[in-house]
């Protein structure tokens, strides 16, 4: 029997839109957590000037409103931070099957295996016929780490994660929820075999004291208005974690 080669999973917008999440075009148009009053406004500006905009381009989306408002913040329908910080929240707002009565802002979190039939059965194929050595993708979310796993586990059979190209230990910041029978641990570690490279940034990737902190949910993206390291953030500069050696070597790829 033939080993299975090394190969790498490239993961784009379809993946996570097959688990309820927006594609770019649906950005406006799809419900979200307002975390503030002040948010709220920020928000509404952003909303009104899409709508203005999109009434003047008919031809055009979502995105060409952001690039435009990016390229001319100053003259821009609404500022750019603005904007970047309602898309962080459209994106990190949870699915309705991880919700919760605790604060949405935390729900979703790494440690929580993910709940979407098609994302299981995926893995359980990849993992049964390839032999899984990286995983990249240009999506924010969490939820290719939670298909793997934060560290290696029996039942279903996963390998778990760590991010590519940061540092280890690679310790997790996370919130302990009150009255749980199983009450999550303050700070994790990732602990998987496997490198998850995240080309554009991550919503559970925040900034404090110029130092990057690692979070077991996306609370980033709905404090200090949108902290998270995305690269939504400045669409000129990537803050993912992928160098292009990382990737050489591997005679099979999944997209």
């Amino acid at each position: 029997m033939m080993q299975p080669l090394p190969t790498a999973v490239i993961l784009g917008a379809g993946f996570s839109y097959v688990a309820g999440l927006p594609l770019a075009k649906d950005l406006f148009d799809t419900e979200y957590l307002t975390p503030s009053r002040a948010a709220e406004r920020r928000f509404a500006a952003v909303r009104l000037g899409w709508l203005a905009w999109r009434s003047a381009h008919p031809d055009q989306g979502p995105e060409q409103f952001l690039t435009e408002i990016y390229r001319s913040p100053k003259i821009g329908p609404v500022p750019w931070s603005w904007a970047a910080e309602l898309v962080a929240a459209v994106l990190a707002t949870p699915l309705p099957r991880d919700r919760g009565t605790y604060q949405s802002r935390y729900a979703g979190r790494i440690t929580r295996p993910v709940n979407v039939p098609e994302h299981v059965a995926f893995w359980d194929l990849v993992l049964s016929r390839f032999d899984l050595r990286a995983v990249v993708t240009t999506n924010y979310d969490l939820l290719a780490e939670r298909g793997l796993r934060h560290r290696p586990m029996q039942r279903p059979r996963r390998p778990g994660i760590h991010y590519g190209g940061l540092t280890c230990p690679q310790i997790l910041k996370g919130t302990v929820f009150p009255f749980s029978v199983l009450k999550p641990e303050r700070e994790i570690e990732l602990a998987g075999r496997v490198p998850l490279y995240k080309l554009h940034g991550s919503l559970n990737w925040g900034i404090e004291s110029g130092t990057l902190c690692l979070y077991q949910d996306q609370r980033p993206a709905f404090r200090y208005g949108g902290e998270a390291q995305n690269r939504t953030s400045d669409p000129g500069e990537s803050t993912g974690n992928l160098d292009g050696q990382h990737l050489g070597g591997f005679p099979e790829s999944i997209v």
